[in-house]
């Protein structure tokens, strides 16, 4: 049975995601004119032309949700797994996936309605059932089942373990007492709902980011001489196969590969269609806040991982030592840095942890919600949930990181898939708001002129504003 587990996980999750991760993410890169790479500033114009604060707010949100453990201890066992090859194939599948991003935020909010609290309600559960068909209805069921398995994997117990393992190494906290600690924060902050949620992930994200952020860019500018190297390594190792293999199998069956755009997926999420949850509670129009999905992507990977996988590598040239994501980490940072390095590391981990439960909180009630329409099941849900928040902490890393995988590789390979055949909604949704030319804002020379609805990039045109209410495809 463990064999046959095995062959599917290097087949489906090993060779099958990146396959369909790249070649759905191709299309859409195309389709849309990878705008955000020909016209970068003229993007970051566009995705800040709307309601800036309440982009923000649903961008704090989904950020909590992508800027967790994925970032730290999952990069470090990534790495430890596939080789510094496995930061070239992060970036890449990032590159590729950030179009993907986009358009499952512009889809969500386009099928949004307005829930009983007066907030705005939408994920990829609405916008796959699409009108409806037995095809869609099926497709959305079976994607909100396993959003609800993400939730109550990658939501509740990697985060707390990773948090357990960083306080237990560092400061030497029984993982049951941080676990608790997980509990009863996570308590008061779930059942206040998604306006709580939001308020402090806004307030939290920024301060755990630039904690982490320095601590990376301190340890890897006073090893700056070894930067040449490691690059090199990333490279040399992003194409080495197994022994005896060459040519297209071998590639696909690269262990860099695997890891790269497994873990790199744990991460950014692009693909994968939870985020959209978040942004869609944003007073927003759907293109301009697909804007702030590409820069959710682009800030999670090569800013926070590409900081991560650069201390480890730069500590550790020749290989990485039989040790746990937090224990690679801390050997890390106290060999760049020194040993005062650790509590902080530990810190920020634990509040990453805490952001990502929170965000992961809200897209499993909403799968729930979608699945039962029951108001008394989806706090039921909360409960759970947060029970297994408590539980996480005591449970072995590997078994976990294994099974999240699984779950999050086949929500991705089934969303991924599911977006082929939206692409054209994407791209008049795009074309609508002047990001693909036609209709747009008024050019003053060659500037985009900001309105509330966003602004031209790649065309000429004259604004048209989108009503926000829910929309059938």
């Amino acid at each position: 049975m463990r064999e046959l587990w095995t062959v599917v996980d290097e087949v489906l999750f090993g060779i099958g995601l990146p396959v369909l991760l790249f070649g759905v993410g191709l299309i859409y890169l195309v389709a849309l004119r990878a705008f955000a790479y020909a016209h970068p500033l003229r993007t970051l114009r566009f995705g800040f032309s709307g309601n800036k604060k309440s982009a923000l707010r649903a961008l704090s949100v989904a950020l909590g949700g992508t800027l967790g453990v994925g970032n730290i201890t999952g990069v470090a066992l990534a790495l430890a797994a596939g080789g510094a090859g496995a930061l070239f194939w992060m970036w890449v599948s990032a590159a590729v996936a950030v179009f993907l991003k986009y358009a499952e935020i512009v889809l969500a909010l386009v099928t949004r309605r307005r829930g009983a609290d007066g907030t705005y309600e939408g994920g990829a559960m609405h916008y796959l059932r699409g009108r409806g068909g037995v095809v869609g209805r099926a497709v959305a069921f079976l994607f909100a089942v396993l959003c609800l398995l993400c939730a109550l994997t990658l939501g509740a117990p990697v985060q707390s373990n990773a948090a357990a393992g960083a306080l237990s190494e560092a400061l030497g906290v029984p993982p049951l007492l941080t676990g608790l600690l997980l509990l009863f924060f996570s308590a008061l902050a779930v059942f206040g709902g998604i306006r709580r949620i939001s308020a402090f992930t806004e307030r939290l994200i920024p301060l755990m980011s630039v904690l982490y952020l320095l601590l990376c860019i301190f340890a890897v500018l006073r090893h700056s001489a070894a930067l040449p190297a490691v690059l090199s390594r990333v490279l040399r190792e992003a194409f080495s196969f197994s022994a005896g293999a060459s040519g297209v199998g071998g590639f696909l069956a690269a262990r860099a590969l695997r890891y790269g755009v497994t873990r790199g997926l744990l991460s950014h999420e692009a693909g994968a269609g939870t985020a959209a949850m978040a942004h869609a509670v944003a007073e927003n129009t759907p293109t301009a806040q697909g804007v702030m999905g590409v820069l959710e992507v682009l800030i999670d990977t090569f800013v926070f991982c590409t900081a991560t996988a650069l201390v480890l590598l730069i500590a550790f040239p020749a290989g990485f030592p039989q040790l746990s994501g937090m224990g690679l980490l801390s050997a890390a940072f106290s060999r760049l840095v020194g040993n005062f390095a650790t509590p902080l590391l530990a810190l920020s981990l634990f509040l990453f942890a805490y952001a990502t439960v929170l965000a992961w909180c809200y897209y499993g009630r909403r799968a729930v919600g979608y699945l039962t329409g029951r108001a008394s099941l989806e706090r039921g849900y909360l409960y759970v949930y947060v029970l297994l928040v408590g539980c996480g902490a005591l449970l072995p890393e590997g078994w976990l990181w294994a099974l999240t995988d699984a779950v999050v590789s086949s929500l991705t390979m089934l969303h991924s898939a599911s977006l082929l055949p939206l692409l054209p909604t994407v791209l008049r949704e795009s074309r609508r708001a002047g990001l693909l030319g036609g209709k747009g804002a008024k050019v003053d020379g060659g500037e985009p002129v900001a309105q509330k609805e966003g602004g031209k990039i790649l065309g000429d045109g004259r604004g048209e504003r989108h009503r926000p209410s829910a929309a059938r495809m």
